[in-house]
């Protein structure tokens, strides 16, 4: 397996400190205890290639709004980019991380801006482990 590339997040809010993590993905959605986000990417524009890798890059502006600035594709020999300048709305989450399959930090935004509230945040260690314990001999089901 290979490690996922981060995609790229240039930070203009000085109130926003993601100590050098990188950005993984972004989900749509409620907060789902087991998984963490897990809807689809909440932008409008999509990939002019959709079957190659895609980088996206977005820039987080100082009032706190991100954008979907550009696609990449790495590994195209035609299209290099497609510029995009989207606001993105709605709720959703950036997930962070120091490495491609390290714990992750999951970052809020609601109607299209960060939460700026730390506490709202969501680290590896609020999701739930899943039971998987054998059942004791002589239960009955």
């Amino acid at each position: 397996m290979t490690n996922p590339r981060p995609h790229s997040l240039k930070n203009k809010c000085y109130k926003v400190n993601l100590r050098n993590r990188r950005l993984y993905s972004i989900n749509a959605g409620p907060w789902h205890p087991e998984m963490g986000p897990s809807g689809r990417a909440p932008f409008k524009s999509v990939p002019s290639e959709p079957k190659l890798i895609c980088r996206c890059h977005f820039v987080l502006e100082e009032n706190g709004d991100l954008y979907l600035k550009k696609f990449t594709y790495p590994h195209s020999r035609s299209v290099f980019s497609d510029v995009v300048n989207e606001k993105l709305t709605g709720d959703f989450w950036l997930t962070f991380r120091w490495r491609p399959f390290g714990d992750g930090l999951y970052v809020p935004f609601v109607d299209g801006v960060i939460v700026f509230d730390r506490s709202q945040w969501k680290t590896q260690a609020d999701l739930i482990e899943p039971d998987f314990d054998e059942p004791e001999s002589g239960a009955s089901s």
